[in-house]
């Protein structure tokens, strides 16, 4: 049954969110080339006290509405720094992705909350990487550009989530300072049997390379679309295909014994000066 957030279970909500709060079911993201793993997705649950798991499709839209967000996403980032901290002191040079919503960059503490934590566990910030989904409309762009402009100086990667969906994806590309792309298992999943999904991804890949983003393809679940990505340039690829992690000791156990892992570096571009200045500056 969905979680009651009505009346009591609301004042429970705001008061035990945090002790409740989970990263679980990681998804490992793999160089498509290598099939190594390079990075993670830490994908967040509250388990409530009997048990009852809530998705972030039920506890996000609420705690946005009730100026909880900001809160939560510290939580977040703060416990996937922490375990990435872990990760690098046993030389697993892991990235790790959190999944920010279009009102956390309208915070104008965001980007030094996040720059503090980063020095806190002592995080090169090339190893994060936000994700910004593209469910909600950024209501302020001006202020979200200059988070995303700090955190991008800082070292931060930014990713658009589930680009060809939601709102506005072609004109947050050519305004925000972003250097990785996340595209829509919707897209995906059809790129073995229907033309256009193929010719869709092909192009949009092309274009992300011009503009000097890495590509990440989501829901990639079948050695035949792995092959098939790699081979017209997919950087990366997500999916379960490989390994289904339960926890981020499953990701460590996984790495160790299949040797599956690389500190892979960002893919090298030729920028193209002209589009890179209209991208970052317009």
């Amino acid at each position: 049954d969905d979680a009651d957030f009505s009346g009591n279970n609301f004042y429970l909500f705001t008061r035990f969110a945090a002790a409740d709060m989970h990263l679980m079911a990681p998804l490992i993201i793999i160089d498509s080339k290598t099939r190594q793993v390079v990075s993670v997705e830490a994908l967040t649950r509250w388990i409530m006290h009997d048990g009852t798991e809530v998705s972030p499709t039920e506890f996000i839209p609420l705690a946005q509405s009730n100026n909880l967000i900001h809160s939560i996403t510290t939580f977040v980032v703060d416990e996937a720094l922490a375990q990435l901290a872990k990760w690098h002191q046993q030389k697993l040079m892991l990235k790790i992705n959190v999944n920010l919503s279009a009102s956390d960059f309208q915070d104008v503490f965001l980007a030094q909350r996040l720059i503090n934590l980063l020095a806190h566990y002592k995080v090169e910030a090339k190893y994060l990487t936000l994700e910004i989904t593209e469910g909600v409309l950024i209501e302020n762009i001006d202020r979200a550009k200059e988070n995303i402009n700090i955190l991008r100086d800082a070292g931060v990667n930014i990713a658009l989530d589930d680009f060809g969906t939601g709102f506005s994806s072609l004109d947050y590309l050519r305004t925000l300072n972003i250097n990785q792309l996340k595209l829509d298992y919707s897209f995906t999943r059809n790129v073995l049997n229907h033309h256009k999904d193929l010719a869709i991804m092909e192009s949009t890949i092309k274009l992300a390379h011009q503009l000097d983003c890495s590509v990440t393809a989501e829901g990639v679940e079948s050695e035949a679309l792995n092959d098939k990505l790699s081979s017209i340039e997919c950087d990366f690829l997500q999916g379960h295909w490989l390994c289904v992690p339960k926890s981020a000791q499953q990701v460590t156990q996984y790495i160790l014994t299949t040797g599956v892992y690389s500190e892979t570096v960002e893919p090298t571009r030729e920028p193209n000066d002209i589009i890179r200045q209209s991208t970052i500056h317009s």
